[in-house]
């Protein structure tokens, strides 16, 4: 019995592969062209259609780039850092525990709109209508490090 090739090598045969065809391999022949009026309209498409590749090809690479390093933008941070103290007490009887004396500190940060309206020239700015409500984000994700 004559041994055969795995299955999959027989579908390879079969089904040749779709290659694309290189600039050159779509090329009219200058015979051809002087044979054929309509062939330089095809001329015509074919260096367009490299133009427009060429494009593609650069708009897709700009947006790539984009995407890598986000846009920057300038706002406003308003910080609002506040304190208390809770004084401790001392145990009154023996069993009694106290309280440990205890500082907190707070550090809040909200980013500002800009709230005019461009009306400086009158004297008096608008304020603008309200955007959509931005919203809470964590005080430590406006820094990258401190």
């Amino acid at each position: 019995m004559p041994s055969q090739g795995p299955p999959m090598q027989a579908n390879r045969v079969s089904q040749p592969l779709r290659k694309k065809k290189r600039y050159a391999d779509k090329l009219i022949s200058p015979q051809v062209r002087e044979l054929v009026p309509e062939s330089q309209a095809y001329m015509d498409l074919l260096a367009f259609e490299q133009k427009l590749d060429a494009t593609i090809t650069r708009k897709k690479l700009d947006i790539q780039e984009a995407l890598k390093r986000p846009q920057k933008v300038k706002k406003r941070l308003r910080i609002y850092i506040s304190h208390t103290f809770i004084a401790g007490k001392e145990p009154e009887k023996e069993g009694d525990e106290g309280t440990v004396p205890m500082w907190e500190l707070r550090v809040e940060g909200r980013l500002i709109e800009d709230q005019t309206n461009g009306t400086a020239a009158s004297g008096h700015s608008t304020p603008a209508p309200p955007a959509r409500p931005l919203p809470k984000r964590k005080f430590s994700s406006f820094f990258k490090s401190l």
